[in-house]
């Protein structure tokens, strides 16, 4: 289930397992500027779900009692490990009671009928090939557990279904999370200088507003040019996008599906009877 506004408020005050991939600069959607945000308390609370995010929370249960079978090994949930200042916590997905390894659920590309495990960088079921911000997940959590490995659950779209994955334990790249973390910390959360990286938009719209405070740019920025450069790119690619619609639409006819040996376009109608026009391009392959 999402995490209550009480939870989001206390996890300000420690690095989480989540928080890891933005501190690596491996996370999709966060940096250090987002980091920063978050943990200085500049940014509202804001509990966000949505269908996928949902369906993973309801089946990481399902995925920890699949890996206790193929492990013939009880799985504890619940658990929770940080370090001695507790500045680092880890809240663990699963522990394996007999062995003290730790496990991390994964969901990924759940409600996506186009994803491609491999090409999101998921290797095949029993190995370690996972994307690097969920080894640095594990990584971070075996650090504070003091476990010799970790097993990675995920339950991944397009056919992929479940996969098992076996993490072992990297000292030194764990040591490097450390001390990174406590620099970031140190350096910007406790003196409250702010990273270069700047901050996603999804990030910087729930920054706290001064009621009427006005905020003043240097006579010399370029940032007005900018806006209006970029302004003025997006005006010209959504114009060049809706002509190559058109063309698109023009040489599907009547049909709904348009087939080339580049790949398919297909203009098919939804539940509500709303069209959208996709492409998949042709899956090739090579034979060496």
């Amino acid at each position: 289930m999402a995490l209550s506004v009480a939870e989001l408020e206390a996890r300000r005050e420690w690095l989480g397992s989540s928080d890891i991939p933005a501190l690596l600069g491996v996370d999709r959607y966060r940096n250090l500027g987002d980091l920063f945000l978050e943990k200085t308390g500049r940014t509202e609370v804001n509990v966000t779900t949505n269908p996928a995010a949902d369906w993973g929370d309801r089946l990481e249960p399902v995925m920890c009692e699949w890996v206790s079978e193929r492990l013939g090994m009880e799985v504890a949930r619940g658990e929770h490990r940080s370090s001695d200042d507790g500045l680092l916590r880890a809240q663990l997905d699963g522990f394996v009671t007999e062995s003290g390894e730790t496990v991390e659920v994964k969901t990924s590309g759940l409600l996506n009928p186009r994803f491609n495990a491999e090409r999101e960088g998921w290797g095949a079921d029993g190995t370690d090939d996972v994307p690097f911000r969920v080894v640095a997940q594990v990584q971070f959590a075996l650090m504070l557990a003091g476990a010799p490995r970790g097993h990675v659950a995920a339950f991944l779209g397009g056919g992929a279904g479940p996969r098992h994955y076996v993490i072992e334990a990297m000292p030194e790249l764990q040591s490097e999370i450390e001390r990174r973390a406590r620099a970031f910390w140190t350096e910007h959360v406790l003196t409250g200088v702010q990273p270069e990286e700047i901050p996603s938009v999804d990030t910087l719209k729930w920054v706290i507003r001064v009621p009427e405070k006005v905020a003043y740019l240097d006579f010399d920025s370029n940032l007005a040019d900018d806006w209006e450069a970029a302004k003025g790119a997006e005006s010209e690619a959504k114009s060049e996008m809706e002509a190559v619609k058109a063309k698109v639409l023009h040489a599907l006819g009547d049909a709904e599906e348009l087939q080339s040996p580049f790949g398919t376009w297909s203009y098919y109608a939804n539940k509500r009877g709303v069209r959208s026009l996709r492409f998949t391009g042709r899956q090739t392959t090579t034979n060496e």
